[in-house]
């Protein structure tokens, strides 16, 4: 009877081990699942920081080609002409012809500004290598 005894209670003894074991395991694999989940979330917020910043850094590479384009037409108009012109009205010409739209449009409003601004910028710059190049020419 004694050997039947420590036989039963060595299968019990492994029966209750196994179980611990196993919701031990089933735990472990609720939390691994738990910080899976954690991992994909900071992933998504990483990815849309990421895209956020790709956009960011587009819409800044639009401005500054908007920008060095207005500049160089602004200062070719006036090196171009030596008659009196008004910067703004042939800016507004300009990008009118160049995006086929009014400034004026919400859509527009600040491509216009940076446009407008540029622009003047480099109308104003050639005005003044105008200037530059009268005023040597004076004995």
């Amino acid at each position: 009877m004694k050997k039947y005894f420590l036989t039963v209670a060595t299968i019990v003894l492994f029966a209750v081990g196994f179980a611990a074991s196993d919701e031990e395991g089933s735990s472990s694999n609720e939390s691994s699942a738990t910080q899976t989940e954690q991992k994909q979330e900071m992933q998504s917020d990483q990815n849309q920081e990421s895209e956020k910043e790709l956009k960011e850094r587009e819409k800044q590479e639009k401005v500054k080609k908007v920008a060095e384009i207005a500049y160089k037409k602004g200062y070719e108009m006036r090196m171009s002409t030596r008659e009196l012109i008004n910067a703004e009205s042939s800016a507004h010409m300009e990008y009118t012809i160049r995006y086929g739209k009014e400034p004026e449009e919400e859509q527009s409003k600040e491509r216009w500004n940076v446009f407008l601004e540029n622009y003047k910028k480099g109308f104003s710059d050639a005005a003044d290598k105008i200037m530059e190049k009268i005023n040597s020419e004076d004995f």
